[in-house]
C-alpha cells in the first residue's frame, strides 16, 4: 500500500479521520495525501473570465483552509513540525464525489479513508450520501471512521462470509492485514435461506488449514454466529461485534451478494451509516 487519500469537508468528523489516518499509517508507512473537493455555489451566468476569477478566489481560501486543518490535525498529535511536508489537493471540476473518485484514478490511489456520521431519515440522507457513494463507486479500498472514534491499532479484522467463495474475498483483505500484522476473523451467521453451508457437517478445522496454506497467512481464524431468526445477518454481525470485539470490520461490494440477497439494500451501504468500528469496504 503505497498511497492513501484522506478527503476532508472540514469538519470535526473529517478531522477525526485525519487524525486516524496519520496514527493508522505509522504501521503502514504510505505516502498521505489529504483532499478537499470544492463545490462552491456561484452564479453560472458569469462571464467566463469572471467566473475563472471566482473560482480561483474560492480554490485559494479553501487551501488555506485545508492548510489550517492539516497543521491542527498534527498539532494534536504532536507532530506539529511534520505539517509543513504534508501533502495536498484542492479540485473543483465536477461535483465532490466525482473529483474524490478522479483524484484516487489520476494519482493511484491504494486506499481512501473518510469520516462518516451514524444517522437515519432525512439526516441519513444528507450526512452519510458522500461517504456512502465513495463506497459505491471507488476502485480501491474505502475505511470508513466513526465519527467520535478514538484510534484503536488494528489487530483484528472481522469479515463476514457466507463461505461459498472465501478465498476471493480473503485474497483482498490479506494485503491490508498483513501490513498491519492483524488476524482476519471470517464469520459465518445462521441459520440463513436459502442455506449455502450446512453448519453441522462443515470442516472448520480442514477448511481453515486450506486457508492459511493457500493464503501463506496463519494469522486467520472461523467462527460460526448463531442468530434466532432466519436470515437476521444484521443481528448476527453486531452479535459477532460485542462477543469478538473486533477493530475493524471487512465487507465486500459486489453485484448482487449475499447481503442484497437478503437485505432490501447492501449490508456495506447500511453499515456505513452507523457503525461501532472501521468499516474497510473493498471491491472483488
Amino acid at each position: 500500500m503505497k498511497k492513501i487519500l484522506v478527503p476532508t469537508d472540514f469538519s470535526d468528523n473529517a478531522s477525526a479521520a485525519m487524525r486516524y489516518a496519520l496514527q493508522l499509517n505509522e504501521k503502514m508507512s504510505a505516502e498521505i495525501i489529504f483532499m478537499h473537493a470544492l463545490d462552491p455555489l456561484m452564479r453560472t451566468d458569469l462571464p467566463k473570465a469572471e467566473y475563472e476569477k471566482e473560482v480561483e478566489h474560492y480554490k485559494k481560501e479553501a487551501q488555506n483552509q485545508l492548510i489550517a486543518q492539516i497543521r491542527a490535525v498534527f498539532t494534536q498529535l504532536g507532530r506539529a513540525a511534520d505539517a509543513e511536508n504534508a501533502k495536498f489537493v484542492v479540485r473543483s471540476e465536477d461535483n465532490a464525489i466525482q473529483d474524490i473518485l478522479q483524484t484516487a484514478t489520476d494519482l493511484a490511489i491504494d486506499l481512501i479513508i473518510m469520516g462518516t456520521v451514524g444517522a437515519t431519515g432525512l439526516k441519513k440522507l444528507l450526512f452519510g450520501s458522500n461517504t456512502t457513494q465513495i463506497i459505491r463507486r471507488a476502485t480501491c479500498p474505502v475505511l470508513s471512521v466513526p465519527a467520535n472514534y478514538d484510534f484503536q491499532p488494528i489487530h483484528k479484522i472481522g469479515y463476514a462470509s457466507d463461505l461459498t467463495q472465501p478465498l476471493p474475498e480473503l485474497r483482498s483483505v490479506l494485503p491490508f492485514a498483513s501490513l498491519l500484522g492483524a488476524t482476519i476473523e471470517v464469520f459465518h451467521v445462521y441459520p440463513v435461506y436459502p442455506q449455502y453451508v450446512d453448519v453441522k457437517t462443515f470442516d472448520n478445522e480442514g477448511v481453515l488449514q486450506e486457508w492459511k496454506k493457500d493464503l501463506q497467512y496463519d494469522k486467520i481464524n472461523l467462527h460460526f454466529v448463531h442468530t434466532e431468526n432466519d436470515n437476521d445477518v444484521d443481528a448476527g454481525i453486531e452479535l459477532y461485534r460485542q462477543s469478538y470485539k473486533p477493530d475493524c470490520m471487512a465487507m465486500f461490494r459486489h453485484d448482487r451478494n449475499f447481503f442484497d440477497t437478503l437485505l432490501d439494500i447492501s449490508f456495506t451501504d447500511n453499515y456505513a451509516f452507523q457503525p461501532s468500528v472501521p468499516l474497510l469496504s473493498l471491491k472483488v
